[in-house]
């Protein structure tokens, strides 16, 4: 199963729109270009102020839930 990506739950919940999901994305690249480690794309639509921090968290647990809900069936591997 493949895991959703941050920016089409933002887009599903209406936290923020496509365009901006975009535009984070372009400054995330941008940052790579740049040699450096490229932020997170909800600290980097939080930074833009199109996204709060509760939006953040309900995004967060959304896909802690689900990647959750995938590995059910799988044995997790212990070291």
């Amino acid at each position: 199963m493949a895991r959703e990506k941050f920016g089409d739950v933002a887009i599903r919940k209406g936290f923020v729109e496509p365009e901006e999901v975009d535009r984070a994305l372009a400054a995330q690249r941008d940052t790579e270009r740049a040699g450096h480690d490229a932020k997170p794309i909800g600290i980097v639509l939080m930074e833009m102020g199109v996204l709060g921090t509760s939006e953040l968290i309900t995004i967060l647990k959304h896909l802690d839930r689900r990647h959750d809900a995938g590995s059910a069936s799988r044995p997790r591997r212990t070291l």
